[in-house]
């Protein structure tokens, strides 16, 4: 008994004195934690798997980390503002459960490689597949194979990964405020299934080995505020589209932009790549961008069967061309300029189409301004111009086929219009040093005069000009066929017809037909029978009212609706025509007009158009309308095919009420 009495004496005194020693020198209490922990200096060694909540602590910053860590499904890892974690050489934490890293401003969270000359990916990285929260917010991660892999959905900010092989790759949600650069492959490569929609604000992706930002599958990017620079790959690569606005596309490497899914770019500088300014296979909706000092086009639309709009848009000093077009487009508002190649050129696909250029300028390109196949084969492109000015293109202002309106063409150094084209209204072509206007087609009220050596030289025999109404710069017959070339000049090209010239400049005109808004057909049903109650085809001898809204108020100056005719014929037989009133006045140049088709025999068809003229002698014609006329035997009301009750029922209910 007396030696057990001294015995626990002494373990009672060893734990007195040496406990308060251990915890003096830093030596952690096992009962601390779940963790064995060492003391090398000042750093911490981990090396066990976090089984319950725990947190790291910046005094006992840094930790070291040399094995593979997991956070464990029921545990939450929290990691104090300041702190460091160095991996050793092929190590990973693998979140199951959650992590919490929030640092600050002045005290941001650092993971990064033991190493003492650490390359990029000489750890693995962080990876999430967890259950419960994930909080990266003021954390430097480097020198990891992947710096975040987002196998789960989770979002970042106010953070840099810098010097990993690749930057975030996954299911990145959202961030804000994060730079990833120096990267040696891509700098974000996201993907997701199911497909989410991932965004990125305010963020700068540069300097990475490969693309800039990776989109893959069906999911789509939101990207906003942000500049994506100096990447070796292409700065954006989205295979189903997204969004990219208020942001900086400029100096990677590839393309600017690489677009295979529905993509709207907004208000974005995309300039000095190395390839494309925006490579697309799809559909793109282009807005208030500059595209300029791309040394490949400013925009190429590689044969998509979407069409494209470019809006607001500036498009210069690309090293090819400005646009490059392989499907639909629209282009209005634009300024398209001092490309290396052509201004806009369209390139054939399986079955042709057709692009628009309003409101533009085409302007000092070192190319044609806009060009396309002639139709020299079964496939060809139509262009519309409009409003639009082509000038000073050092080779041909318009080269191809199309229709031109309202537009200035003229300064430039070959023909100024060279193909088949209609060229009518307000149109000026002037000063051209190859030739105003070379091949075929309409040249109508517009001027053209001053083209050097010839204002308009015919196509081979026997494709012809038609040139009337127009103003040479003069009224004197001689001087206007000095400036032609024709069949009159060499028996191979075909003729210039251009009698009844103008003696100045152009003035305005209505040009344009009326327009056929809307038309609506009704049964007249007569009394006492409700027309919505009974069966809904007009009925044998039932007259049909047709309605139509007419208008004609484009510019320069309407001239307004002058008569409106309905045409009708039953059964294909012989064509008849009613003139409509005028039931109801919108406005000065719209209005209502109304007339009825005389009643018709039982089961016939009926079929009418609408012929609308202004007080121009423009007019307008309706697509065909068709309805059937119901047979109906005596004494069947409603028009179910049976007399019974019911007809009794109908007559009673609408007995003695006037028919609307």
């Amino acid at each position: 008994m007396k030696l057990k009495t001294v015995v626990g004496v002494t373990l009672t005194l060893l734990m007195i004195t040496v406990i308060p020693t251990l915890v003096s020198i830093g030596i952690p209490l096992p009962a601390r934690s779940n963790y064995v922990r060492m003391s090398q200096g000042e750093s911490t060694i981990w090396d066990k798997d976090i089984t319950q909540n725990t947190t790291w602590y910046l005094a006992d910053s840094p930790y070291i980390i040399v094995k593979d860590i997991k956070v464990y499904t029921v545990a939450l890892l929290t990691i104090e503002p300041g702190v460091v974690v160095k991996f050793a050489d092929g190590t990973e934490l693998y979140i199951a459960g959650g992590l919490s890293v929030q640092g600050n401003i002045t005290h941001p969270i650092t993971f990064t490689s033991n190493f003492t000359t650490p390359v990029p990916g000489i750890w693995d990285g962080v990876i999430f597949d967890g259950i419960k929260e994930f909080l990266l917010d003021y954390i430097l991660i480097e020198y990891a194979s992947t710096g975040v892999k987002l196998i789960s959905a989770a979002n970042i900010s106010n953070s840099v990964i810098s010097n990993c092989t690749v930057g975030v790759e996954g299911k990145l949600s959202y961030a804000v405020n994060l730079t990833v650069t120096d990267n040696s492959a891509d700098g974000l490569s996201l993907s997701s299934s199911p497909p989410i929609e991932m965004r990125i604000t305010k963020s700068v992706i540069s300097n990475n080995g490969r693309n800039g930002i990776t989109v893959i599958g069906n999911s789509t990017i939101d990207m906003d505020d942000c500049v994506v620079s100096n990447n070796v790959g292409n700065g954006v690569f989205l295979s189903n589209g997204g969004y990219i606005k208020n942001s900086r596309v400029i100096g990677n490497s590839l393309n600017g932009t690489c677009i295979l899914g529905s993509t709207t770019i907004d208000n974005t500088t995309i300039s000095a790549n190395g390839g494309d300014g925006i490579w697309a296979e799809s559909g793109v909706s282009i807005a208030k961008c500059n595209i300029t000092g791309n040394e490949g086009n400013g925009i190429k639309s590689n044969y998509v069967e979407e069409a494209t709009t470019i809006e607001d848009s500036a498009i210069s000093a690309n090293g090819g061309d400005g646009i490059w077009m392989g499907s639909s487009m629209s282009i209005t508002r634009c300024n398209i300029t001092e490309n290396a190649g052509n201004g806009t050129s369209g390139h054939l696909v399986v079955h042709g189409f057709s692009f628009s250029i309003t409101n533009c300028t085409v302007f000092n390109n070192t190319q044609n301004g806009v060009t396309v196949p002639s139709d020299g084969t079964l496939e060809y492109i139509d262009m519309y111009i409009d409003k639009s000015f082509i000038t000073n293109n050092s080779m041909t202002g318009l080269s191809g086929r199309g229709y031109v309106f309202n537009s200035t063409v003229s300064g430039n150094k070959m023909c100024g219009i060279l193909g088949n084209f209609t060229v009518e209204l307000y149109n000026v072509i002037a000063w051209n040093q190859g030739g105003g206007f070379n091949g075929t087609g309409v040249i109508y009220w517009s001027s053209i005069f001053d083209n050097t050596p010839f204002d308009v030289v015919a196509d081979v025999w026997p494709n012809n000009v038609t040139a009337t109404h127009n103003w040479w710069g003069t009224n004197e017959s001689a001087l206007i066929r000095e400036h032609i070339w024709d069949w009159n000049d060499t028996s191979e090209l075909g003729c210039v017809f251009y009698g009844d010239w103008l003696s100045g400049w152009p003035q305005p005109i209505d040009a344009h037909p009326p327009k056929i808004v809307s038309i609506n057909w009704t049964r007249t049903s007569p009394p006492p029978y409700s027309k919505t109650a009974l069966f809904p085809k007009p009925r044998i001898n039932e007259p049909v009212c047709v309605s139509v809204n007419v208008t004609d108020d484009e510019s320069p100056i309407p001239s307004g609706v002058d008569k409106v005719l309905l045409w009708y014929r039953v059964d294909g037989g012989e064509w008849w025509t009613t003139k409509m009133t005028l039931t109801m006045m919108y406005n000065a140049t719209s209005g209502n007009w109304t007339t009825i088709i005389p009643p018709q025999p039982g089961n016939s068809t009926v079929e009418f158009f609408i012929q609308a003229y202004d007080k121009a002698g423009n007019s307008n014609t309706s697509s065909i309308y068709t309805y059937d006329v119901k047979w109906l035997q005596p004494g069947d009301i409603n028009g179910d095919g049976i007399v019974d009750i019911e007809d009794i029922y109908t007559v009673a209910l609408n007995y003695g009420k006037i028919a609307p």
